[in-house]
């Protein structure tokens, strides 16, 4: 058992951590007696300083059999000592705030009871499947030991509990062996009066042949050689994290205390029976192993007996008599009472011995006494289980295993119902459910599983009756009827339905009002992501919303249509653009419309890598809302057009078959950046761009006192939204449209709203035109080639092939086809001016193609521009 937690008054710079701690020793000494470094070993210290210490709640600095704890800023010269090969050092990842993390960690040894084989290349198989499967970005560090460190870091920071639950299911999930955890804890709040700082990261740099060599690091690349140069760190963002916590199984998020390897499943949850303490220290081989040489095991299976002895009501007793024996090498006293108080506090569930067995005590039979775990041991004799199933070596679990299959599988034969959706996915209906489906892979579906089967045998199935019971549903799916599932919105005869994610309430929206209701006609699905809407109230007005809104009175009613349309429209949808300097609230913004509609974990998010990733946002979500953005592929801005307009994605099914896999997805986006959001005059045309005012310094509120107004008024806000949506379906019908801008079905909806936003007849045809003419004019403005195009057109109608105009354009204008924004060839011009047309006809300029004598040419013939347009500047 080694002692790696520590504690202090967090008060003081530096703190004496336990009572062996009688001098100054040469710490200070030390801390001040640095040798110069090199430059590459100076780029180290700096680097650690910077990424791995900065922000953090403590730092350990160990020197021989001393400890103290330093607050950042760091003292330079420690570091740098490190680096050069002296100085220990040890990481706590813990923040001020006492339960956010800056960073992560897994850590594989190769040595001890613990120790994997060939840690580098397991930690290498994780980094590829972080990425692979999560888009987490990791590095791989080799330490001074020959283990592995895979670091993890999080912008701007994540919560702990939340980090050890996602880092938890994902070393479970990827079938990995099992590996430390950093942090070990949920938090830094006081316990039994006192701060813990938990356990401490070693760095590696202690130890080695003159610290950090030259021109090499201790990071590695994907084939494990040591990097020739420092590595980028990219941060994991927030959302990210909460975005893998919603979809962990709930048995598994609630136990995030334990580490990776140490969670003892499905357990009962209730307590009763455990009052044979001396069955357990008898029957045990494992336990009798940690009573009398308890304090020679490893940290794991010391928390593993904590863990097996606490159900009894002598069991603290005895785990503070084995604790006392702990003699450190320096020989000091072992763990005081109040240490020992901690590790209880930490304790899980009971081990099981599968697990014990995993981490290193392998003396356990093969068959051993049959029991789930060594606590069993003393809970059978009044658990109504008979001492001859024990004899036998059958589990009390695995005594009832057959009976408990064919029980659970005959009630989930009487109690649900099939469907597939429209792409062919298979569904689960419960009885105690009218509108809510639920895929039958998913955490809900599984959840419902595991709970008749407790509620009705006692015991959870295990793993292969549960995944027999898993495709009994998905096979009674597959015989029931195709239909289509909806997600957050439905829309039916004259009346549009949205699930509030709460319960199995919804909202419906008619001509003559709205109303919530229980069971609706439509069928539904959810996901883990899903958040729940706080229900609309009565006696609000839109002009609550305003003050939560930074832009101009213009631009606000532009926002009002965009929600509006999003809550009952059907599509295509207009992707509103919010633009605006840093710090002009545009995220919180886009966060509060998003919210009014479809709240979700991590609703505004970093944009997308492809279009696979994409789609996976689209199934999950109804409104798409992506932050900071700072441009975009013109094949992403075309996706992104297909989302909003109703397009589909072909996908293969799995990476393992052919099968081709069709989504079709039509969904509202909102988008939020500084300079232009993406390429593509598609994109352009179906924006809504409003613009975010600056704020200056002294009139800024923290997002957590806006949050907690606008909570305050969001059901008012919503209500009074959904009366302007009513009142736009009744008058829909009689609203006929003399001209229209491209998205006609969102124009005619928007005027039919008019009336009851109190504007005038109009107001809003003139605002999307104008609006559109706006968008086009600025995209123009700040296309190098549009401006050549026109300038052109305004000299001369002049006729050439492709070849010709690319040849004449790069000449008369000083471009490579190498340069931003400029054609790459010949057949590149003509595509661009294709896309062009409509935007280059908005100003007076249209794009001509004839064939004379089979040759293709282009010319540009110019008219005037629309009175009042913003194109008569250009």
């Amino acid at each position: 058992m080694i002692n790696t937690e520590f504690s202090g008054d967090s008060s003081l710079p530096n703190t004496r951590l336990d009572a062996s701690f009688t001098q100054e020793s040469s710490i200070s000494e030390t801390m001040h007696g640095t040798q110069h470094l090199t430059e590459e070993q100076q780029r180290y210290a700096t680097y650690i300083r910077n990424n791995f210490v900065a922000n953090q709640r403590r730092i350990l600095i160990t020197g021989g059999q001393n400890h103290c704890v330093i607050q950042p800023p760091s003292d330079q010269d420690y570091i740098s000592n490190h680096v050069l090969g002296k100085n220990r050092l040890g990481l706590s990842p813990f923040m001020d705030d006492k339960e956010n993390v800056r960073w992560a960690c897994f850590d594989f040894d190769n040595h001890g009871k613990d120790a994997v084989d060939n840690p580098v290349a397991i930690g290498l198989k994780l980094r590829k499947l972080l990425l692979q499967n999560h888009g987490w970005n990791s590095l791989v560090e080799i330490t001074k030991s020959g283990g592995v460190h895979v670091w993890i870091f999080f912008k701007p920071y994540a919560l702990a509990k939340k980090v050890r639950a996602a880092l938890g299911h994902i070393l479970q999930s990827l079938e990995l062996p099992c590996a430390e955890i950093f942090p070990k804890q949920d938090d830094l709040l006081p316990k039994n009066g006192k701060e813990t700082f938990g356990n401490m990261v070693n760095m590696p740099y202690f130890g080695g042949e003159g610290g950090v060599s030259e021109h090499r690091t201790l990071f590695v690349d994907d084939s494990g050689n040591p990097l020739s140069d420092l590595p980028t760190i990219i941060m994991v963002s927030c959302e990210q994290v909460e975005e893998l916590y919603q979809r962990i199984p709930v048995e598994i998020a609630d136990c995030s205390s334990v580490n990776a390897g140490e969670n003892n499943g499905n357990w009962p949850e209730d307590a009763e029976g455990y009052d044979d303490l001396n069955s357990v220290l008898e029957g045990c081989d494992f336990m009798k192993h940690w009573v009398e040489s308890g304090t020679a095991v490893t940290e794991s299976l010391w928390e593993a007996g904590i863990s097996n002895l606490l159900p009894f009501s002598g069991g603290a007793k005895i785990i503070h008599e084995a604790s006392s024996g702990y003699k450190p090498k320096n020989g000091t006293a072992g763990y005081t009472e109040e240490m020992t108080n901690r590790k209880i506090d930490r304790s899980s569930r009971p081990w099981k011995c599968e697990t014990i067995k995993n981490h290193g005590f392998n003396d356990c039979p093969e068959e051993g006494c049959g029991v789930n775990c060594p606590a069993d041991l003393g809970r059978a004799k009044n658990s109504n289980l008979q001492n001859t199933n024990v004899a036998k070596g059958q589990s009390p679990q695995q005594q009832k295993t057959g009976n408990n299959s064919s029980m659970v599988m005959d009630i989930i034969k009487s109690m649900t119902r099939g469907m597939r959706d429209e792409q062919g996915n298979p569904y689960v209906q419960f009885d105690d459910e009218s509108s809510i489906w639920h895929f039958t892979e998913g955490v809900h579906a599984t959840n419902r599983i595991q709970n008749i089967a407790i509620r009705e045998t006692g015991y959870p199935l295990l793993d292969n009756e549960f995944k027999k019971t898993s495709l009994f549903l998905t096979a009674k799916a597959w015989t029931g009827p195709q239909e289509e599932l909806y997600y957050r919105k439905a829309i039916g005869e004259n009346e549009v339905y949205i699930d509030t994610g709460a319960d199995e309430s919804f909202i419906r929206i008619r001509p003559d009002g709205w109303d919530t209701m229980k069971d609706v006609p439509a069928k539904f699905r959810r996901t883990q992501a899903m958040n729940a809407l706080i229900l609309p109230e009565e006696g609000g007005t839109i002009d609550l919303l305003r003050q939560f809104m930074n832009c101009s009175d213009n631009d606000y009613q532009k926002i009002i249509l965009c929600v509006l349309y999003y809550l009952v429209g059907s599509g295509p949808y207009p992707i509103l653009s919010i633009k605006g300097e840093q710090g002009s609230a545009k995220t919180t913004s886009a966060k509060f419309i998003i919210s009014m509609i479809d709240p979700s974990a991590g609703c505004i998010r970093a944009f997308p890598r492809n279009e696979a990733d994409l789609a996976v946002a689209a199934r999950s979500r109804y409104v798409l809302g992506f932050d900071n953005l700072s441009g975009m592929s013109r094949n992403m801005s075309d996706a992104l057009c297909r989302i909003a307009s109703g397009g589909s994605f072909s996908t293969r099914k799995l990476y393992t078959n052919e099968d081709e896999h069709i989504i079709e997805f039509c969904r509202p986006v909102v988008l939020t950046g500084i300079g232009s959001l993406g390429e593509g005059e598609d994109l352009q045309d179906r924006s809504i761009y409003v613009y975010m005012k600056a704020i200056p310094d002294h009139m800024r509120r923290s997002e957590e006192e806006l949050l907690a107004k606008f909570n305050s008024f969001q059901g008012k806000i919503l209500g009074a939204l959904l009366d302007v949506a009513a009142a736009g379906l009744k008058r829909l019908p009689e609203i006929k449209l003399e001209r229209s801008p491209r998205m006609a079905d969102f124009a005619r909806f928007s005027v039919a709203c008019e009336e009851a936003l109190g504007w005038k007849d109009g107001t809003v045809l003139d605002m999307l035109f104008k609006s559109r003419d706006e968008a086009v004019f600025d995209s123009l403005n700040e296309d190098p080639f549009a401006q050549a195009i026109i300038k052109e057109a305004h000299i001369a109608n002049t006729k050439r092939t492709a070849t010709e105009w690319d040849n004449y354009l790069r000449e008369t204008y000083r471009r490579s086809h190498n340069d931003t924004g400029w054609p790459k060839g010949p057949k590149a011009l003509s595509q661009r001016l294709e896309r062009l047309a409509p935007q280059l006809r908005l100003c007076g300029i249209e794009v001509v193609r004839e064939r004379v004598e089979g040759q293709k040419f282009i010319s540009l013939k110019q008219k005037k521009a629309d009175k009042n347009s913003p194109f008569e500047r250009l």
